[in-house]
């Protein structure tokens, strides 16, 4: 496939549109226009990091980070009425269907190549990938507020004082000297009429967090998801979960054990000396890489370690929180508990376990809970 550097997204949109779907399963090989080096893998390697940084550069308009953080992307929802304000995307793509089938396309190619990507997604874009269904769990990778305003909304009574209706506000634009135009969007039909109470608070919650994650995305959603089956057949990924998807898009970061113990916050009688916290690195230190990664995919929500190391690691807020590790009480916790994990804080809790191996196996149990149920966290 010869693409331009010049001219990058465009060169390669053009070739992956002009490919069907027996062409684009079959091994790539990229030849730079103008460059005599031969693909033996390393200008592969070169052309799917150039695309995927390109790709979603946040001044490009399809995919931006994550309201929690800085470090994942999701699709754009402000490009659902189409290209035109984003004249880049629009140059290489010419249609939003256009531009997000790619995406898709690059995905499964990615995955197809066993290349790894310079970018993470958001945990329920991975699980639409792979036709999981989305639930309120994962509105915090998303928008962190929300998420708790909806868990308050459901733990209280009487919330008629909060003159709440069926509407929420989503950005459209800008307006003149580039400030930010919003506008109300009904959730249902008549929205505007119809008044939150304590008999249809659940109906609230639930209407809002699939329009956060998925209606207000699902043109885009429906293109990227038609480009990537049409590399990877959905039949193949039903051995995959969330966590595996991502490990298999971005690979594995370099875990430095020394860096992430020297950065990791202690709480309550929790000390650099104590058991639990000499246990707990040594374990880590046992693990291979894919453990550690799924270790840090457990308390953190994704694999990724940031540039600047585990000093640079952010929480839900997009601020920098380190890694901490805390200690259950005693009494309320015993030797059968599980470690229990605060991804909104980068939190991991510890029982009380009296030995290595028990801590050993019950964080490795844990891991594999949460990898098929979502069990163990908050």
């Amino acid at each position: 496939m010869e693409v331009s550097r010049a001219a990058l997204l465009e060169s390669s949109a053009r070739a992956f549109a002009a490919m069907d779907t027996a062409q684009l399963r079959r091994p790539l090989r990229i030849r730079f226009i103008g460059e005599s080096a031969i693909d033996a893998g390393g200008v592969g390697r070169e052309w799917f990091e150039l695309v995927a940084n390109a790709l979603f550069e946040p001044a490009l308009g399809l995919f931006a980070h994550a309201q929690t953080d800085h470090m994942t992307y999701t699709i754009n929802p402000a490009t659902a009425a189409g290209l035109a304000p984003f004249a880049a995307a629009a140059r290489a793509f010419g249609t939003l269907q256009g531009a997000y089938r790619f995406a898709g396309r690059f995905l499964g190619k990615a995955m197809l190549e066993e290349k790894s990507l310079p970018v993470h997604l958001s945990r329920p874009l991975y699980k639409h990938l792979l036709g999981v269904p989305v639930t309120h769990r994962d509105l915090k990778f998303v928008d962190r507020k929300l998420a708790e305003n909806l868990q308050w909304l459901r733990g209280h009574q009487n919330v008629e004082v909060l003159s709440l209706d069926f509407t929420t506000v989503e950005e459209s634009g800008h307006a003149a000297k580039g400030r930010e135009r919003y506008q109300v969007v009904e959730l249902k039909p008549g929205g505007r009429d119809i008044l939150v109470t304590d008999a249809n608070k659940h109906e609230f919650c639930e209407i809002s967090t699939k329009f956060k994650l998925l209606d207000r995305i699902s043109p885009q959603l429906a293109a990227m998801l038609s480009g990537f089956y049409e590399v990877i057949p959905p039949g193949l990924l039903v051995v995959f979960d969330p966590q595996e998807l991502e490990l298999l898009l971005c690979g594995l970061d370099a875990i430095d054990v020394d860096d992430w113990a020297a950065h990791t916050a202690l709480l309550g009688t929790l000390r650099p000396t104590h058991r639990l916290v000499r246990w707990f690195w040594d374990v880590v230190r046992e693990f291979d890489q894919p453990t550690r990664a799924r270790l840090l995919q457990f308390v953190t929500g994704t694999s990724r370690v940031p540039l600047g190391g585990f000093r640079e690691l952010q929480g839900v807020d997009g601020e920098v929180r380190l890694f901490t590790l805390a200690a259950l009480p005693a009494p309320a916790y015993g030797e059968g508990a599980y470690p229990v994990a605060h991804t909104c804080f980068n939190r991991l809790d510890l029982p009380p376990y009296g030995d290595r191996e028990t801590l050993r196996a019950k964080l490795a149990e844990v891991i594999e809970l949460e990898l098929r149920t979502g069990f163990g966290k908050e």
